[in-house]
């Protein structure tokens, strides 16, 4: 049990590292202004996250924000990706729209505005 309790204060200080280097991502800026390739993107990050809500089992839902299996598969995939621009979109949206494998355009609008 005390292993367990030092493995979940280990996570929750390594999330809480990882969203400090990566809060200065969050901003839309950076992001191509050509649509096409926006949507291009977009739907490379939707497919981390549909496979994620899939290998999580996670299917009864449209928004996985609250699935740590999700979260964490998804923010991994896009990591390892070596895309910086698939990595400034997917940060730039909020976690509710991040996770969200249902959203649409006007989520990637809100983006190209910030």
């Amino acid at each position: 049990m005390a292993n367990m309790k030092r493995l979940i204060a280990a996570t929750i200080v390594t999330a809480g590292m990882s969203a400090a280097v990566i809060a200065p991502a969050w901003s839309g800026e950076g992001l191509p202004q050509d649509k096409a390739m926006l949507l291009k993107l977009n739907e490379t990050q939707l497919s981390f996250l549909r496979r994620a809500v899939r290998h999580c089992d996670d299917l009864y839902r449209t928004r996985h924000e609250g699935n740590f299996c999700v979260t964490s598969a998804v923010d991994l995939d896009v990591r390892q990706s070596g895309d910086a621009e698939l990595q400034k979109l997917h940060w730039a949206l909020t976690p509710s729209e991040r996770y969200n494998d249902k959203r649409g355009p006007v989520e990637l609008q809100r983006v190209l505005q910030d």
